[in-house]
């Protein structure tokens, strides 16, 4: 069984700047992308691959092993009935390493990445880089039109929309109902449910994104909203924690010395957390 939490992350189509193109006859090319992911959202443009024929979009998205994307992707360029073919660029599985190849290619220049598939982190500072234009006209209302006001707001920096949500993922707390029958409302019950079973020598640990990536920024700024804070001031040009932060570490804190927390926690990611609590061995998980 599960309960909710307030973190939404999302996944985002992205425009590149045509006039970055240094291959020889490029030219800009508007797509929508249609078929299995006309229900995820609005693809980007970008420069073409060649002088003449078809044009094929370069399209730049984490590893997908269910087949979804790169079948989106053949259905969009058949759809197109000849006018352009989408070459399914596969990312590292790791985001960080996604962001990271990504961005030194765009730095050195490099006009070949068309549609890109960002985090919702990385927009403000590709947009701000000059990597990603601002969706516009036509584009941008095909883009906004039956889009969720909160994921839609992620992808809009400096009052442009820069991106378009793709899809959205919201974090749930997960918990073993034969051990817990009600599930926390704070992290306080949660961490003093654990600790109680731990004492009856019981699964007890709870399962949280630890290592030194997104996911413990993720966790972070869940725990400063929560209480009320922010990491940035409204115009995003400074950052503003005060006591919400303090309030969102101490947590951390309490949870990293108390009983629930896994020996790992300092190395955890999704995957073992999910592992971990298929095994029987956690009472909570928080994915």
């Amino acid at each position: 069984m599960r309960g909710g939490v307030d973190n939404v992350r999302a996944g985002r189509w992205i425009r590149r700047p045509a006039a970055r193109s240094s291959r020889r006859g490029a030219r800009y090319v508007g797509v929508t992308i249609v078929g299995v992911l006309a229900a995820a959202g609005l693809a980007a443009c970008g420069t073409s691959s060649a002088a003449t024929g078809p044009v094929t979009l370069n399209f730049y998205m984490f590893n997908d092993p269910s087949g979804a994307i790169q079948q989106a992707a053949n259905n969009c360029g058949a759809q197109s009935h000849g006018r352009y073919t989408i070459n399914y660029n596969v990312l590292p599985t790791s985001a960080d390493q996604q962001r990271l190849q990504m961005a030194r290619r765009l730095a050195a220049g490099d006009s070949s990445l068309d549609i890109l598939g960002l985090d919702v982190t990385w927009e403000a500072e590709f947009a701000q880089a000059g990597w990603i234009r601002p969706w516009t006209g036509a584009f941008k209302q095909q883009a906004i039109a039956g889009t969720l006001k909160g994921p839609l707001n992620t992808a809009i920096w400096h009052g442009q929309l820069v991106a378009v949500p793709a899809n959205s993922n919201t974090q749930l707390l997960w918990y073993r109902s034969d051990l817990v029958k009600t599930p926390p409302k704070t992290w306080a019950q949660m961490i003093s449910d654990a600790e109680q079973l731990a004492k009856q020598g019981k699964p007890h640990l709870i399962q949280i994104q630890g290592a030194q990536y997104e996911g413990t920024v993720v966790w972070f700024n869940t725990l400063t909203v929560s209480a009320g804070g922010s990491i940035l001031n409204p115009a995003s040009t400074a950052a503003q924690l005060g006591p919400p932060a303090v309030k969102a570490l101490s947590i951390m804190k309490q949870l990293a010395t108390s009983a629930g927390a896994d020996p790992s926690l300092p190395v955890q990611t999704e995957g073992p957390n999910q592992l971990a609590m298929e095994a029987g061995t956690s009472a909570f998980e928080l994915n």
